[in-house]
This record gives C-alpha cells, structure tokens and sequence, in this order.
C-alpha cells in the first residue's frame, strides 16, 4: 500500500496581536510556536516531493483535524487514495500513520518515517526562506 500524499500541517507566524484584543489573539495562538500564526495543511507527492495541495489559510488555533475533515476529506471519500500523515490522524479516514510506538523497529513504521522525513524537509525550506 502507497499512499499517494503526504499530509501535514505547517504553521507560519505572524505578528503579535495586541494585548487588548486578547479573544482575537487566542484564536491566533499556535502551539508549535507559543505565539500568534496561520496555519496551513500541505500535501506533497510521494515520489516527487512536490506540493500539490495547500488548504486555504486558518488561524493558529484551528485544528489540523478540522482543516482535513473541510476541505480534503470530502475530495477523498468514494476514491481509494489515502495520504501518509502523522499520529494525530492515527484514526482518520484515508490516513497512513505509524501505528503505535515511536520505537518500533518494523519495515512499515521506517518506510513512513523517511516519507516523514521528506516531507518536513520540503516545509522547512518554506518556513527557512519565508515563502508563504
């Protein structure tokens, strides 16, 4: 089983909300970075490497899992693709994840982990000379 993407979310920052508008800067809050973003899901091709879809942008605080279930899981029902993601989609429909422990040594949880690997390199490169 291939999947045909790899899934991820990548969150960009921006500039801090101001303190009196604190119920706007919470939305804003992204976890990965402690501070106001905008969150985006990219899915990249399994052999090129090259981005072939970008959600629409979402404020830090939105859920990765509410971005697939609006926007691309409803381009994926009735087809047999299905996208390599990380454990936060463990039991999400269409999504290859690693199942269980990090430290497992199977074939099928390092084949995902260099997919892995590659895409986060491809959304370093954005993040790195601010593309988006």
């Amino acid at each position: 089983m291939v999947p045909s993407g790899l899934l991820d979310g990548v969150d960009f920052l921006i500039q801090q909300m101001h303190a009196d508008d604190f119920k706007q800067a919470k939305k804003y809050f992204s976890y990965k970075f402690n501070a106001c973003a905008l969150r985006y899901l990219f899915c990249t091709n399994v052999k090129t490497g090259q981005i072939f879809y970008m959600s629409q942008c979402y404020p830090g605080a939105t859920s990765e899992i509410a971005i697939f279930k609006a926007e691309l899981l409803p381009r994926l029902l009735g087809t047999e693709e299905f996208l390599c993601a990380d454990q936060l989609y463990e039991h999400t429909p269409h999504c290859l994840t690693k199942m269980g422990s990090y430290r497992c040594n199977t074939d099928r949880h390092r084949r995902i982990q260099l997919l892995r690997n590659m895409v986060e390199r491809r959304f370093s490169a954005l993040k790195n000379y601010r593309i988006l």
